[in-house]
């Protein structure tokens, strides 16, 4: 929840979710506004900048698609996110041939099935996978469907990622890899849909990949076979994963999110002080170190003269800072995350 709390009694509230003595308050958790103790339109109120259609989830692993220039507010909170591009072709489409399906040792060549399953966001646009290994336990044994990317900046950060759901009721274990085997691990498969995410920093080469199935000497020990659905495959360049960004034949980018505060009528309206006020924010840090300054949230004249800000820095350090044009920036106490 985002509130603004300006020092304002109010006498007839008729409602209570706001701050006591608010003259205008934000809830992106319950998509809400309030301006003067009377409920106004959120979208009016708080008009998002967006001009392309993207994702986000509901904590019961629902993905949403919100239409261009809509907040992606869900029952999690509102999401706001910097631009990413999805490089990875056909992220839906398995079976399509930028896809490859490979064998190893031992290993069977992987099979893929179109649009076997009802997806993440309710179509049935699921891939069914089928893999086996035929008894194979080293890691020459394969059997798996991956794709290559090049033309990578050198060096970058790699975030990728894949939802993967059990086809037969159990859990299977799997092994999913990324960065060209920089990332690889074994991964448990359940009934239910999950995003496997991972992310490399600073590599070294412009090349990438993704790959998921099945290859032996993994700990824990994959299974000898495996049959799930797979949906919805990612890589970015970027020091952790975002949001879903769906692509057919060619590379896609996902603009990023503004949010203003924009109350109605001229300012200051009735009750309005422009001179002090209270401002609550809540929000999730991304995992990961950050490779720049991260701004988390700020209040500004669309200047850095006049600013309010919460940052993250490049180490991993919460701060911020208030700033006008005649005052030199006033730090505000700072918190490392790990």
């Amino acid at each position: 929840m985002i509130g603004l709390g300006l020092g304002i009694t109010h006498t007839a509230n008729r409602a209570t979710w706001w701050l006591a003595g608010a003259s205008m308050a934000v809830d992106y958790t319950r998509d809400r506004a309030m301006q003067n103790g009377v409920d106004v339109s959120f979208e009016q109120f708080s008009p998002t900048t967006r001009p392309t259609a993207n994702f986000a989830s509901h904590s019961n692993g629902f993905l949403e698609l919100f239409p261009a220039n809509k907040p992606r507010i869900t029952d999690l909170g509102l999401l706001v996110e910097e631009s990413r591009t999805n490089l990875v072709l056909h992220s839906q489409d398995f079976t399509n041939a930028v896809w490859v399906k490979t064998s190893g040792g031992t290993g069977a060549l992987a099979v893929v099935i179109a649009n076997a399953g009802i997806a993440p966001d309710g179509t049935m646009t699921a891939d069914r996978l089928q893999c086996d290994l035929n008894g194979g336990t080293t890691t020459s044994d394969l059997s798996n469907t991956f794709i290559s990317l090049s033309g990578l900046t050198n060096p970058h950060d790699s975030s990728a990622g894949i939802f993967i759901k059990s086809n037969t009721g159990a859990n299977q274990q799997v092994w999913f890899s990324s960065a060209l085997g920089v990332v690889t691990k074994s991964v448990t498969v359940t009934s239910d849909w999950q995003r496997i995410t991972d992310t490399a920093l600073a590599l070294a080469f412009t090349t990438d990949n993704i790959q998921v199935g099945l290859r032996g000497g993994q700990s824990p020990a994959v299974n000898d076979t495996c049959d799930i659905l797979i949906w919805g495959a990612q890589l970015e360049e970027g020091p952790a994963p975002s949001s879903y960004i769906k692509t057919t034949a060619t590379s896609v980018t996902r603009a990023a999110d503004t949010i203003s505060l924009v109350p109605s009528g001229a300012l200051p309206f009735a009750g309005f002080n422009t001179t002090e006020g209270t401002m609550l924010v809540e929000f999730i840090v991304p995992a990961g170190a950050q490779a720049v300054n991260k701004t988390l949230f700020s209040i500004n004249d669309g200047t850095t003269n006049k600013n309010i800000s919460v940052f993250e820095n490049a180490g991993g350090v919460l701060g911020g800072f208030v700033k006008d044009t005649t005052t030199q920036a006033v730090p505000l106490p700072t918190e490392t995350f790990t």
